[in-house]
């Protein structure tokens, strides 16, 4: 049983977006104070949320 092509592409774009996600996560985490770190880890959280909504938007457009 293969994917189709669309479900492939958001399979990686959702793993991709994710793992980009834990990663600037860790990095807020490891450098700096919980109090500094909240802006942050605020921007990373509406950044993820911008990205994959725009990544669903995009990949609705492409044709089978």
């Amino acid at each position: 049983m293969s994917l189709p092509r669309i479900r492939l592409l958001e399979i990686i774009a959702s793993v991709a977006w994710s793992g980009l996600f834990v990663l600037a996560i860790v990095y807020i985490g490891s450098k700096y104070s919980i109090q500094e770190g909240t802006l942050w880890i605020i921007v990373v959280l509406v950044g993820f949320i911008i990205a994959m909504m725009g990544t669903g938007y995009l990949l609705s457009k492409v044709e089978e």
